[in-house]
């Protein structure tokens, strides 16, 4: 075996762990072509299809998808070893890529950041703070802070638990008046409403009720928003009822300034995981990272 077909093995690995060749060559920061390249020059060395090619696509053929999985563990223990090599001599060095939804990053996970940090200076961290989800591959994200449904199955997803909701409102909107008590009495309201970057429209508010599971979309809302941090400024103006985080929110409704209502009756919030790409061959940068903010997010969640 030659240096270039090692390193197409570890290119054909690659194309297999992401499902396509451009995913590949970002991961290893390659041109498509030179990945492409780089197959072809093999094919004609071992005389072996390694990929099927047509108008549309490229893809591992059978032969390669073989080859890959027989490689796969002298792969891993090759990667290992080139990993802890640095890394077995000196302090954590270099770079760290985290995705998180602005308020869930700024409230529960920057406080855990900030210890990662203190205790390993030769990190760098790269914060993605967005409330667009993040493209993990193409962004080249080591760890993302997702909320709600993960369509991607090819991630791989630490759950650490639910946001707790709290529909609030100021006092100062419930004077003269008493207020709703029950889901019914919430159109009588005004309301203030989130629709994050890139959705339709609002989501409806979601409640439990003894008659079962009921959903309120506000009509007409006083004001649209796609950060949270607005609607807490609002809300604590009298403007609406909101459905917040309760971590947003817990310090206002403690003081008075919030109210919360219908508590008993409000529905679970979204669930919350802590995703990679992969679940081997992670650097140990990134394996010490997760071991502070999966048990960390977990109980900052609970907590809230």
């Amino acid at each position: 075996m030659n240096e270039q077909d090692l390193r197409t093995l570890w290119v054909l690995s690659r194309v297999a762990q992401h499902g396509s060749f451009a995913a590949a060559a970002r991961e290893l920061g390659l041109t498509r072509a030179a990945v492409s390249r780089l197959v072809a020059q093999s094919e004609r060395r071992l005389g072996v299809r390694l990929a099927e090619r047509s108008t549309r696509q490229v893809v591992l053929s059978e032969a390669a998808l073989h080859l890959v999985e027989a490689v796969q563990p002298a792969l891993h223990t090759l990667q290992a070893a080139l990993t802890a090599l640095p890394e077995a001599h000196h302090a954590l060095r270099g770079p760290v890529r985290l995705a998180c939804s602005h308020a869930l990053g700024q409230h529960l996970v920057l406080p855990l950041l900030q210890r990662f940090l203190h205790a390993q200076p030769g990190v760098k961290l790269e914060l993605l703070w967005s409330d667009r989800v993040e493209d993990l591959v193409g962004q080249r994200v080591d760890v993302a802070v997702r909320l709600g449904d993960l369509p991607d199955s090819t991630l791989v997803a630490r759950p650490v638990g639910r946001v707790a909701l709290a529909l609030v409102g100021a006092p100062s909107l419930f004077e003269g008046r008493r207020p709703p008590r029950r889901v019914a009495e919430l159109a009588a309201w005004p309301h203030l409403v989130l629709r994050p970057p890139g959705v339709s429209e609002a989501r409806p508010w979601r409640f439990i009720t003894p008659s079962g599971r009921e959903y309120f979309r506000p009509h007409a809302p006083v004001a649209e928003l796609s950060a949270l941090e607005p609607a807490v400024d609002l809300c604590l103006a009298g403007l609406g009822l909101a459905m917040l985080p309760r971590y947003l929110v817990s310090e206002h409704l403690a003081a008075g300034r919030l109210r919360a209502l219908l508590a008993s009756q409000l529905a679970e919030g979204p669930a919350v995981h802590v995703c990679t790409t992969q679940r081997e061959l992670l650097p140990q940068r990134v394996q010490v990272l997760l071991a502070l903010l999966v048990p960390g997010l977990k109980a900052a969640l609970a907590a809230a």
